[in-house]
């Protein structure tokens, strides 16, 4: 008994890094190159939306394989956004009596939308189901920003319920707008991050518990993450991690990452990896995390010298667009996604548990190719059995399990997974 005990600690202590079963990354040129990239948007359908030096609109109807220039309105335009029906939009924050303008024909028409605002349009963000959310100035000042919403796109709108101010922090809108899985809408206030429930009906706060002063960018993953990038006043920030529609906040691990590094942009793929864009640099700026900000990797090179700043957006399939000085180039990855079809990865991902250490309660998440029986245990230190949190068959595709040690002293525990011919072993922190 002794010598199996001692065997098993072994065996933890000397545990090789979980398998993730993933392609290899890198960038692919996909058009407008030697262009400046100043604003750029995809939706669900692979439908895209550019605009070169603030001016030029482009229209992609097949995920950037081709472009179209189309007639752009009178405007400097900072923002832009496109629904999955096609509709167009065009928002500058100085433009007076017409800062918001709506295209239903590709551009060949524009039309002012009423309550467009004496100032401009602060904020633009559509959801996919095409309700309209955008900022517009009250009246009362360019300082009182106040946000409304339009499910007829821009023809009416209702002014918010709640009355919070929103921050006018990337030209491009893509990191301060997500909308979750969970028919959720999540917007960055000039206060805090605020969610809602009901298409924008009512707001709330959801940021209990952030210590930071400015939130830069929040993203929505399929598997149910959510990220977030902030700093502090004079300091900086980092990334944070919600498992619970943004009900508690984690901070993310700096593994892999470069000393101060501040992310301006995040952008999450399919495949619930978070992607951004650090703060002050070029070509090699842009990370990647696929074990919920656990460790970072900066992805491979493929984009030129002089990438965009704020310029980083979700695109369908598990891609990702950067929108550059010198053109849009693309992610492109071997791993398939196992949200919302019938294709899963090839092999077993068992990521850490997280977060770790932690106090009260970790979770641990894995994704199976297919159905296998599945036997998820905790073991102390002495090699005692001390939880069984799964033994069953277990279907295909991504699942989390949360477990609380309750009562149990805290110190180091091990957590043994097995799913067929896969098994891996792994060791966490509980501190209380």
């Amino acid at each position: 008994m002794k010598s199996s005990i001692i065997c098993f600690i072994v065996l933890c202590i000397t545990v090789m890094i979980p398998l993730q079963v993933r392609g290899q990354i890198s960038w692919r040129a996909v058009g407008l190159q030697d262009s400046n990239i100043t604003s750029l948007q995809v939706t669900r359908n692979g439908k895209m939306l550019a605009c070169v030096d603030s001016r030029q609109l482009y229209l992609s109807a097949d995920t950037g394989q081709s472009w179209t220039p189309i007639p752009s309105p009178a405007l400097m335009i900072l923002l832009c956004a496109l629904d999955t029906a096609g509709t167009l939009y065009a928002g500058d924050p100085d433009a007076i009596n017409a800062g918001l303008q709506r295209s239903t024909d590709s551009g060949a028409h524009w039309t002012v939308l009423a309550d467009s605002g004496t100032i401009g349009c602060y904020s633009l963000g559509a959801g996919p189901d095409g309700t309209l959310f955008a900022t517009f100035a009250d009246g009362e000042g360019v300082l009182s920003k106040t946000l409304f919403r339009s499910t007829d796109r821009g023809t009416t709108w209702q002014k918010d319920s709640v009355g919070f101010g929103i921050s006018f922090l990337n030209t491009n809108m893509s990191g301060l707008y997500t909308f979750t899985g969970k028919d959720s809408v999540f917007v960055i206030g000039m206060d805090g991050l605020y969610r809602s429930i009901d298409n924008g009906v009512t707001w709330a706060r959801q940021d209990s518990g952030l210590p930071v002063s400015v939130i830069l960018s929040v993203t929505a993953g399929n598997g149910g993450n959510i990220f977030l990038s902030g700093n502090y006043i004079g300091r900086v920030g980092g990334v944070w991690r919600s498992t619970d529609e943004g009900e508690s906040w984690n901070k993310c691990d700096t593994a892999g990452l470069p000393a101060f590094a501040d992310f301006i942009q995040l952008a999450s793929d399919s495949h619930d990896a978070v992607y951004g864009i650090l703060e002050g640099t070029l070509a090699d700026g842009v990370y990647r995390s696929s074990d919920g900000g656990h460790s970072w990797n900066i992805v491979p090179a493929g984009l030129p010298d002089a990438v965009s700043q704020n310029i980083l957006v979700s695109g369908p399939g598990g891609t990702i667009f950067c929108g550059t000085r010198l053109g849009i180039y693309r992610s492109e990855e071997t791993t398939t996604s196992v949200h919302g079809t019938n294709r899963f990865p090839s092999g077993v991902i068992l990521f850490h548990n997280y977060p770790n250490p932690f106090n009260p309660s970790t979770l641990l998440s894995f994704t199976l190719p297919d159905r296998r029986r599945v036997k998820l245990q905790i073991f102390n230190m002495l090699g005692a059995l001390t939880a069984t949190l799964i033994d069953a068959e277990t279907d295909p595709g991504s699942h989390t399990v949360r477990w609380s040690p309750g009562i149990l002293p805290n110190g180091v525990y091990f957590y043994r997974f097995s799913a067929g011919a896969f098994s891996s072993t792994g060791k966490m922190v509980y501190l209380k």
